[in-house]
Order: structure tokens, then C-alpha cells, then sequence
């Protein structure tokens, strides 16, 4: 059976090492599953003020105004979301993404106040967490900074096509990885997608703060 041992470091087709993936990937559970990760949201096409509301737990930083103007608005993304199927799956290599759609997505959100592409990923993700990564400040620049030639946009529906493009490569390279990562997180209760696990990883190895990088971890088989 696989064990932890097989996971030592992840090498990304974008090039960054991640040393003890397992200690990181427990460490920020811990502190942070129950806020987000936990939480109960169906995947169908409607946004919720739960939904919504669910984003903070990850630092959106929506506040009253910016809660209003989603949930006034949220039929523009709505209309669209109902087109991703819930069972997509970014990490299988056969299926086929329906990558002008997402655009459209996040483009709808690029036309409400307060909800440009970390808020909108971070709304998104829980209502397709097979499909579709949080892209934040980290995540975002992170990969710019890896592929400086890239002509990336900076509007936010292109910019989420681009940006989730280099991910699938990155998601696809490490998924056997990420599978033995999953097994061993899953048998400590914590149940996350290959796409959430990818972009927790990315985050943690990236954060300024360096949180969740150091301490024990215990081996485990899976």
C-alpha cells in the first residue's frame, strides 16, 4: 500500500519543488478545515447567501456592501453555472473542459461590484470543487511570476482561463501524488478535492508568512 514515504516532494510541471507536502497539507487542515472546507453547500447553479457568506472564512473580505451587491446580481452567474456540470473534474486527463464557459463565469462576476476573480473563485470553488481552483493574490501571482512571458489579461474571465490552464498542467503532472495525499488526509477525516489540494499546496509553499511549514507530522499508510 502506498504510504506517505511515496509522497517525499512534489516537483511541479511549473517548476516549484514542495518539500513534505503531507506535514503542510496536515498542519493547514487543522487550523483551517472547519472554516471553509468543511462546510455543507450543494452543487447546483444557485448562489446562496451562505454561499456567498462563506467566501470570508478564506479572507474574500466581503463586507455588508459587497454581500448586497452579489446577492443582487448573482443571476448573472447563475445563468452560466448551470452549464459546468458538478461532476467535472479538472484532474481527469480525458475530460473535456468547457473552458468558454468558465470564462463567462467569472466574467459575469467581473461585472458585479466587489467580486473580481479571488472572490469569485473563492465562491466557486465550493460550488465546484472538482473543477474550479480559489485563485488569489498567491495563487495568481505565483503563476505569473512562473511564466513571465505569458501575455496574461487582466480581466478577470480571460485571466481565470489562463491561470486555471497552467494549473490543470500542474494538477495533471502531480495527480498520483495528490491521490496518496488525498487517501492519507481522508483517513484523518479531512475529504478535499485534487484541485483544493493542489492549490492548498501552491499556497502554503508561496505564503510571505511561511504558515504551516514547519512541524512533525506522523506516517501513516493509505
Amino acid at each position: 500500500m502506498a504510504t506517505l514515504r511515496d509522497v517525499p516532494a512534489i516537483i511541479l510541471a511549473s517548476r516549484l519543488a514542495i518539500l513534505e507536502p503531507a506535514g503542510k497539507l496536515s498542519r493547514f487542515c487543522e487550523g483551517e478545515y472547519a472554516l471553509y472546507d468543511a462546510a455543507n453547500v450543494s452543487h447546483d447553479n444557485q448562489l446562496t447567501v451562505h454561499d456567498i457568506l462563506l467566501s470570508v472564512a478564506v479572507n474574500s473580505r466581503l463586507d455588508a456592501k459587497g454581500l448586497s451587491s452579489i446577492w443582487r446580481e448573482k443571476w448573472r452567474v447563475e445563468q452560466h453555472l448551470g452549464l459546468l456540470p458538478p461532476t467535472l473534474d479538472l484532474a481527469d486527463p480525458h475530460a473535456e473542459i468547457p473552458w468558454e464557459t468558465i470564462v463567462r463565469v467569472f466574467t459575469e462576476f467581473e461585472h458585479i461590484r466587489h467580486a473580481k476573480l479571488a472572490v469569485a473563485s473563492k465562491i466557486l470553488h465550493k460550488k465546484r470543487p472538482s473543477l474550479i481552483p480559489m485563485m488569489d493574490d498567491v495563487i495568481r501571482r505565483y503563476y505569473q511570476q512562473a511564466y513571465p512571458e505569458f501575455a496574461w489579461s487582466r480581466m478577470c474571465g480571460p485571466l481565470s482561463g489562463q491561470l486555471m490552464h497552467h494549473f490543470r498542467d500542474d494538477l495533471l503532472a502531480a495527480r498520483p501524488q495528490l491521490e496518496t495525499l488525498a487517501a492519507y488526509l481522508h483517513a484523518d477525516g479531512y475529504q478535499l478535492t485534487l484541485v483544493r489540494l493542489l492549490e492548498m499546496l501552491i499556497w502554503i509553499e508561496r505564503d510571505p508568512k511561511r504558515r504551516y511549514h514547519d512541524g512533525p507530522v506522523t506516517e501513516k499508510e493509505t
